[in-house]
């Protein structure tokens, strides 16, 4: 799984969410702060990815935000609509992509934007198993079935084109298997 993916993933969840009418990824503020967004919101951004083993931990911060009413009226219907909507996504995001998340805290808000919203944020740590896998050479960790096959498909692609490439890539791949070069 690659970022742009599972951001692409996460977006498609929440819009599935009917209490979202639009989702967006990237900073907060800068999203909120324009006068072209249809609430309520869904914003969601990647802070970081660690590699633990063959899991990747993928943090990210989710956002859900709707108008506030100028008398708050309907700020806890807001905070109801955001905390279940975030559990959702983190539900369906572990259902879809075999992940877990452990433990988070959902914080809900009242804050001025372009317009009063109020809404609800969590930051979570999404671990899902490296489809990139393990294996050791020379005490070297390589990402395994992957890697030799997108090695095997620029030795085809560049075969023709330019043959010194493919020998580099032909010499990289045998020492890769652990094979004398030709």
């Amino acid at each position: 799984m690659n970022i742009s993916s599972l951001i692409n993933k996460t977006k498609e969840i929440a819009n599935s969410v009917k209490t979202v009418r639009s989702s967006y990824d990237g900073d907060v503020y800068s999203i909120w702060n324009t006068g072209e967004i249809k609430y309520a919101s869904f914003v969601v951004a990647i802070t970081s990815v660690v590699r633990e083993g063959n899991l990747r931990n993928y943090n990210l911060v989710m956002y859900y935000g709707d108008r506030l009413m100028s008398s708050g009226k309907n700020k806890n219907s807001i905070w109801d609509d955001a905390t279940n909507t975030l559990q959702t996504v983190i539900n369906k995001l572990c259902e879809n992509l075999d992940a877990e998340v452990n433990e988070y805290t959902i914080t809900c808000f009242e804050q001025k934007f372009e317009d009063y919203l109020a809404g609800a944020y969590t930051n979570i740590t999404l671990s899902i198993e490296d489809e990139l896998g393990e294996c050791e050479i020379n005490d070297v960790i390589l990402e395994e079935d992957t890697l030799i096959e997108r090695l095997k498909e620029a030795i085809r692609e560049y075969q023709e084109d330019n043959e010194q490439l493919a020998l580099l890539l032909k010499q990289i791949l045998f020492k890769l298997n652990g094979e004398v070069i030709p």
